[in-house]
């Protein structure tokens, strides 16, 4: 299910944010510590509806997965996020 301004829709902040198929909202987490991200899986728990998380070891990964390149060439598997959320200093690519 792709996004758009029409059809299935969630709000966060008065943000839309685009649902996947099964109704869940995901979001791309880039993020190179574990801790870091643990921490903010437990915090989405407290949102209404919490999104799905997918990680990104690194910024290369991160944008490998949002072209759709190498492991991530499965859309069905690998749904563009309605969001992206990431850490400024990763090794590799940097969050910016």
């Amino acid at each position: 299910m792709g996004c758009s301004p029409h059809g299935d829709k969630a709000t966060v902040g008065g943000n839309m944010s685009c649902m996947q198929a099964d109704g869940s909202i995901l979001w791309l987490v880039a993020e190179d510590t574990e801790d870091d991200f643990l921490l903010l899986q437990r915090a989405c728990t407290r949102l209404s509806p919490a999104p799905k998380l997918q990680r990104a070891s690194n910024g290369a990964e991160a944008q490998q997965y949002l072209a759709g390149e190498g492991p991530f060439n499965n859309r069905d598997a690998y749904p563009l996020p309605s969001m992206v959320v990431s850490d400024i200093n990763m090794p590799l690519m940097d969050g910016l």
